[in-house]
């Protein structure tokens, strides 16, 4: 079993061959977006009105044997925004898991740091511009699939004279195949490209050049909904001709079919249920029925044929389009799939976008407060004010440095962005910040315990919490694992066995059970690796002169045998559950084996 506490994360060595010395300078390149796209001269009708589409990822860039390499990944955050418009101009609107995202061109724009062609737009304007395909987008629980590309120096970096913003149609000419072009700029030459490179990329935004949406689904339902409502106006139609023929037997007949008809008819909308349109059949089986005559029959018979031929049609048109949607994405996933064969490897471990030379931000003390300890850049510009009770910048492991900063402060300066938070109380809130000073993981509520990064999954946080299971963070995901802080777990995940100490020197030996830590000097959080699986525990340690008698064999952090425990409670951060007491595992203890 091996111990970690202190900040771990893979490291990928990134070779610049084909560049010259200077540019071993060049540093990857990744930036988090969250863009909201909707066409501002143009109404898409594919998607609702006065909605956009939201997506959130994140843009890499990187070099790889003097190669520049780009990739991007991104989730569709607002699935269920598109629609489909019926004949009669009715807005059937999309459920998430009906639609696909695909095709989806990011464009990340930045400033031409060329002053002289920031000049030719008075002073400001030129921007630079990378371009980089999404593939299928993730959304609704279903993953993505994208490939990294690697674009020649000549086709890697666009030139335009001034910011362009991809929202305005008349921006874009969209049957320009080249991406550059299509947006009125020029690429780059080879040897400015890597200039900018070896100077440094600073993407200012990411928005969207182009996307295919479809919602064949959606299509699908709202065909079967507008069948089914000229389905039962026809059913309709023909009851009525029915409690006509039937009035002219007798009006008593008439009356009962007139009643049955409105029964089988009230409460419809403008779209019936398939339940309404098998009532409404029914009901006109049966007055077929009373009718006896055959005469009826041959009267609809065309118009039945009529209606058949015209919806097979109209079927065969909307599946001859969805297939073609459909081979259409097939044809772009076997792309995406023949692309992956020969595509460029780079960093998998997301914890190497955090990954420095050298601490970006410097600690400085306000003057204000006792506690007022703020983070400055390079340049003195402060980017986190100071009214935070103490910041460490965290600490080099492996002869790596990561660019993150524990904060430390009174919830009361931040309130009701401190979930759980109650005022009047001096209770304290924990956070990482980057080397932008952006916070990176939630204010969690604590008064007083440590945070450090897990490598499992590539960046998950994890907080020691004295007393609780750790508070588990994934940061690449930016999402909430385990709240041990908030959420003990119940008594159904509690070891409850009977653990015995002895002591040392007398040999005297006491059980403790239910809860076995009951009266236990000190109980210990960690997250450990065992049998290459990482877990998030509990466990009781003994006094200074006593230890537990083994339950178990375990491997301690030199990676020998020891004498073993059970923990009070366990976590499988892989799986994201508690483990039930009969799957723990067995965990290093001090004493005789």
């Amino acid at each position: 079993m091996k111990h970690i506490a202190v900040p771990l994360a893979f490291l990928v060595c990134v070779f610049f061959a084909a560049l010259p010395t200077q540019a071993q300078a060049a540093k990857r390149v990744s930036q988090d977006f969250s863009i909201r796209h909707k066409m501002q001269d143009t109404y898409d009708t594919r998607i609702q009105p006065h909605s956009g589409l939201e997506i959130s990822g994140k843009f890499k860039v990187w070099y790889l044997l003097g190669e520049p390499v780009i990739n991007c990944t991104a989730r569709w955050t607002n699935p269920g925004v598109l629609q489909v418009v019926m004949d009669d101009g009715t807005r059937i609107l999309s459920e998430p898991g009906e639609e696909e995202m695909w095709n989806l061109m990011l464009m990340a724009q930045f400033p031409n740091p060329d002053k002289s062609a920031r000049r030719l737009q008075n002073g400001g304007g030129a921007h630079l511009s990378l371009f980089c395909d999404a593939g299928v987008v993730a959304q609704n629980g279903r993953n993505g699939f994208n490939v990294a590309g690697s674009p020649a120096w000549d086709k890697f970096i666009c030139a335009t004279p001034n910011k362009v913003d991809t929202r305005y149609n008349a921006r874009i000419n969209r049957q320009e195949k080249d991406v550059c072009a299509s947006i009125g700029g020029d690429w780059l030459s080879s040897a400015d490209a890597k200039k900018v490179a070896i100077a440094g990329i600073d993407i200012d935004e990411v928005m969207v050049h182009g996307v295919e949406l479809s919602a064949g689904a959606t299509l699908r339902r709202a065909e079967k909904m507008l069948w089914r409502q000229k389905s039962f106006a026809y059913k309709r139609t023909k009851a009525q001709d029915l409690q006509t023929r039937l009035a002219k037997k007798g009006v008593n007949k008439g009356i009962e079919a007139a009643r049955r008809i409105n029964t089988a008819t009230a409460g419809v909308g403008t779209y019936p249920t398939a339940a309404m349109l098998e009532g409404l059949e029914k009901v006109v089986e049966t007055l077929r029925a009373e009718l006896a005559d055959d005469s009826f029959a041959a009267d609809w018979r065309d118009r039945d044929r009529e209606l058949v031929s015209a919806q097979l049609t109209r079927v065969a048109e909307i599946d001859r389009t969805l297939r073609e949607q459909e081979a259409a994405l097939d044809r772009y996933r076997q792309q995406l799939e023949n692309l992956a064969k020969d595509a460029p490897t780079g960093p998998t471990n997301p914890t190497e976008d955090y990954e420095t030379d050298a601490m970006r931000l410097t600690v400085f003390r306000g003057t204000s407060h006792p506690f007022d300890y703020g983070l400055k850049d390079p340049s003195g510009r402060v980017v986190l004010a100071p009214r935070h009770e103490t910041i460490f910048p965290s600490r080099p492991v492996n002869d790596k440095q990561f660019d993150f900063y524990h904060v430390r402060a009174y919830a009361h300066f931040f309130g009701p962005e401190v979930p759980g938070y109650q005022a009047g109380t001096l209770e304290k809130t924990h956070w990482l910040v980057n080397g932008k000073g952006e916070a990176v993981t939630p204010r969690t509520l604590r008064n007083d315990y440590r945070l450090d990064i897990f490598e499992e999954s590539g960046g998950i946080v994890y907080a020691l919490v004295p007393g609780s299971l750790p508070v588990i963070y994934n940061i690449p995901e930016k999402r909430m694992i385990y709240n041990g802080a908030a959420h003990k777990p119940s008594k159904s995940y509690e070891n409850s066995n009977t653990i015995y100490e002895k002591d040392r020197t007398s040999g005297v030996r006491r059980g403790y059970v239910s809860p076995r830590t009951a009266k236990m000097y000190e109980r210990r959080t960690l997250v450990d690796m065992i049998d290459g699986t990482p877990y998030a525990y509990r466990k009781p340690e003994p006094g200074n002169y006593s230890y537990f008698e083994p339950e178990c064999k375990a491997v301690n952090s030199r990676g020998e045998p020891a004498p073993g425990i059970y923990p009070i409670y366990m976590y499988d951060i892989r799986a994201e559950r508690m483990l039930t007491p009969n799957e723990f595992k067995c965990v290093a203890t001090d004493g005789p084996q």
